[in-house]
């Protein structure tokens, strides 16, 4: 390749970074980054405490145990009315014994576990003949939390962390880990085993990156890049070669 057509590429190339700073100076900005914490959980009877303690609901996000349905505010946040008649309705089983309906292949047990007023269950589902019989067993919060909780990680290598689920990075190096992962990409409230202890990951925060600079200076960066970038294009096309 000749010097003169190098130069020319290098030119255009130069036009070209300069025609997208805006791309390139603020790549992040707009940008949510999320906040994900552990909190120890502590099974005391029929009850699990946190510690420290977490908002249940966070920015529209649910924090509720994973594989534990009706916590805090009745199930996820999606569909909320069904679900709090669904946990009203199996408050009701765990009062008064299991019941009978009919069309079993329409009924399915969303979660193993539920947490009610007076503690944890275990749900359990059969019938046959066109009925399914749902069964709720008490189970204290300890034997669910060991049901629910993942893989123990107190053997998990430091270079496999770094590489491991946002989640259990936060778990493991017991500090806050921020990342722009949705908290619905995440293991939020996913139960794990370290240390003979139980611990999940919740959201605690989130913030939206903005520009890095005044707007004022945005502005003159966006302008000069235009300019500059406008003038090496017109440059480098001045002097490419003629044909005669």
């Amino acid at each position: 390749m000749a010097p003169s057509t190098r130069r020319l590429l290098l030119v255009l190339l130069v036009s070209v970074a300069l025609f997208a700073n805006p791309v390139w100076l603020f790549p992040n900005e707009g940008e949510t980054r999320y906040t994900y914490e552990r909190s120890e959980l502590v099974p005391q009877g029929d009850d699990v405490e946190y510690d420290p303690v977490v908002d249940p609901n966070h920015g529209g996000y649910s924090n509720d145990l994973s594989g534990v349905g009706c916590e805090s505010v009745f199930g996820q946040r999606t569909d909320r009315d069904l679900s709090e008649r669904v946990c009203a309705f199996e408050q009701s089983v765990a009062d008064d014994g299991p019941v009978t309906v009919a069309g079993y292949d329409r009924v399915g047990i969303r979660v193993g576990y539920v947490e009610l007023d007076d503690g944890y269950y275990h749900r359990t589902l059969g019938g046959g003949n066109g009925t399914a019989t749902l069964t709720l067993e008490p189970l204290p919060a300890e034997q669910v939390l060991a049901n629910v909780s993942g893989d123990g990680v107190s053997d998990v290598a430091a270079d496999r962390v770094q590489r491991s689920r946002v989640a259990l990075r936060a778990v493991v190096s017991g500090e806050p880990v921020e990342s722009p992962q949705n908290p619905s990409d995440v293991a939020v409230g996913q139960v794990y085993a370290l240390g003979g202890d139980y611990y999940a990951a919740f959201v605690t925060g989130s913030e939206s990156i903005g520009s890095p600079v005044p707007d004022p200076v945005r502005l003159l960066a966006s302008f000069v890049g235009f300019v500059g970038g406008l003038s090496a294009l017109l440059l480098g096309l001045a002097r490419l070669p003629v044909e005669e």
